[in-house]
């Protein structure tokens, strides 16, 4: 997975239970205009921050290196 997917994977718009921008930006503790500027890659994702990322999205290893690394 990359970025891109994982934006879609996040894309309020889509079905994914209860995760959307703003809840994760929330649980995250960031704005999610901040969040929104971390998925463009803009700004770089907190080693906590992609911590807590992958939990909340239970990523696979593969997928935290390819998304944060």
């Amino acid at each position: 997975m990359n970025i891109e997917e994982l934006m879609l994977k996040l894309n309020p718009n889509k079905e994914l239970g209860r995760i959307n921008m703003s809840g994760l930006a929330e649980q995250l503790g960031i704005s999610r205009q901040t969040l929104g500027t971390k998925l463009d890659g803009k700004v770089p994702f907190t080693l906590a921050e992609a911590k807590k990322l992958a939990e909340l999205l239970k990523l696979t290893p593969g997928e935290i290196v390819s998304i944060f690394f």
